[in-house]
Parts: structure tokens; C-alpha cells; sequence
């Protein structure tokens, strides 16, 4: 139930639609596509209005069964919810070492914060997201069980690994490649 919540909020943000078609009329498809880059075709398929809006390597299909987007490239809601568990897991994990790994991740949530912001189809506030990873932190503290005084806080590390080996020049250019072309951010293709 959870996981589905998060991923329900992840595509109101990014597209400012619910999965119902009095929803989707909140984008104002005529004015979309007058935006640079942007193309929206309409199409009746068995009686049903479909809307496609593309944008870059971003299609978002907009119908009354409900909106999805896909990115030929990075989705980049699902990448910001990965960096979002990364950045609160290294705090919680690394309350007093790993400084530099904790910092990249804390910058690349808010430059992922700041391409969301700039390129959602409907406004999204940075406060939205503020109080989104905010949740994500509650969520994992509760999870985590108390843990001894003197032991690891989580003896389980595998997933940093990689991100500790790249070191800061690749872990932020990784995160600039991938925002680094306007799109409006999407969650699928998620892993």
C-alpha cells in the first residue's frame, strides 16, 4: 500500500493529474503545445479521447483510464525517489562519517528538487517535495529497529557501495547527465 502511495504521489507531481479524465483537464493542452519542444496530438480510439504529449525523450498519454508517462532516457521521479532513499538512508547510516557521500546525495535530491519544480506540467511546489523526503526519512527511521549502543546502525551497507566507489566528481556528474535535458519527469521505466 505504501509503495503504491508514494509512486500515486510521484505521478501527481510530476504531471498535476490524478488517473481520472476531469483531472487531466487541468493541463491546458493548446498552451502545452505552444511551449518549445513540446508536441500534443488528440486521437479517438473506440470512442475514447486519447491525448499524447511529448516532450524530448518523454510521451505521456492522457486518457480516461487514466495518465502514463514514460522516458526513453532516465525517468527521472523514479531516479529522484532512488536519491531520496539513498540520501536518507547514508544520514541515518552514517550519522558521523561519510560526510562527502552524504553531501552528494543531499545536493543531487535538491538539484533533482529544482529540474521537478522547472518542468512539471502543473505546479509543484518545493515545499511538496520538502515535506515528500521528509516523509521518506519518518518512514525509515520507524522502520529501522533500535539498535545497541557501540553497534552499526545498519549492518547491511551493500547498496552504498558503488556510489562510495565512483567518489564526488562522477556521483554528481552521473546526476547531471541525467537532468540535463528538459523534460517534464516521469516514473516509468522504474527498476
Amino acid at each position: 500500500m505504501r509503495r503504491s502511495s508514494i509512486y500515486f504521489f510521484l505521478a501527481r507531481l510530476a504531471l498535476g493529474v490524478s488517473t481520472t479524465s476531469a483531472s487531466a483537464q487541468q493541463i491546458d493542452y493548446g498552451e502545452l503545445a505552444k511551449r518549445p519542444g513540446f508536441t500534443v496530438t488528440r486521437k479517438v480510439v473506440k470512442g475514447e479521447e486519447i491525448v499524447t504529449i511529448r516532450k524530448a525523450s518523454v510521451e505521456i498519454e492522457v486518457s480516461s483510464r487514466g495518465t502514463l508517462g514514460v522516458d526513453r532516457d532516465t525517468a527521472v521521479l523514479c531516479l529522484w525517489n532512488e536519491y531520496v532513499k539513498l540520501h536518507v538512508g547514508a544520514d541515518y547510516c552514517f550519522p558521523d562519517s561519510e560526510r562527502e557521500l552524504k553531501e552528494d546525495f543531499a545536493d543531487a535530491v535538491e538539484r533533482f528538487k529544482d529540474f521537478i519544480v522547472a518542468n512539471s506540467l502543473t505546479p509543484v511546489t518545493r515545499g511538496e517535495l520538502d515535506a515528500y523526503v521528509e516523509k521518506r526519512r519518518t518512514e525509515l527511521v520507524s522502520r529501522m529497529s533500535k539498535v545497541p549502543a557501540g553497534a552499526p546502525r545498519c549492518p547491511k551497507l551493500d547498496f552504498f557501495v558503488d556510489y562510495q566507489a565512483d567518489g564526488r566528481e562522477k556521483r554528481r556528474a552521473d546526476v547531471a547527465k541525467i537532468l540535463a535535458v528538459p523534460r517534464p519527469p516521469v516514473m516509468n521505466p522504474c527498476f
